[in-house]
């Protein structure tokens, strides 16, 4: 559980917001990626996938980006399947807890894959300029 960053506020303690904190991220990093590159795709995989031949993006990178960005839909895809299995509305507010250790340890990959691109895009592009 360490190292996580919970939502504030969250109904439950432990959870985290999937989309927002994860899938949202990389969808905004591969957008930046792909204006870089001049690629006109708009499927986040394709300008990943695009970005890792064609800009200042490693191939590594937006691999592990691509990975992740999978990771995290899985896990938000089965928790609002699960949710809607016992009648509840689905939202992306996933209980860590409920992960097994792998899926945790994975998740902590990704999330740290693409927290480590997102200081490289600040240091690139000098984003803490227009803060």
């Amino acid at each position: 559980m360490r190292n996580f960053i919970f939502d504030r506020g969250a109904a439950e303690r432990g959870t985290l917001d999937l989309k927002h904190r994860g899938a949202a991220l990389i969808v905004d990093l591969a957008r930046v990626f792909a204006l870089e590159s001049g690629c006109s795709d708009t499927n986040t995989l394709s300008r990943l996938q695009f970005a890792g031949d064609h800009s200042s993006l490693a191939r590594v990178s937006a691999e592990e980006l691509a990975a992740a960005f999978e990771l995290i839909n899985l896990l938000r895809l089965r928790h609002q399947h699960q949710q809607i299995g016992i009648g509840e509305q689905p939202n992306n507010m996933v209980n860590i807890i409920q992960l097994s250790s792998l899926e945790r340890r994975e998740l902590k990959e990704a999330l740290m894959a693409v927290s480590q691109t997102q200081r490289g895009v600040e240091l690139m592009f000098q984003t803490e300029l227009f803060a």
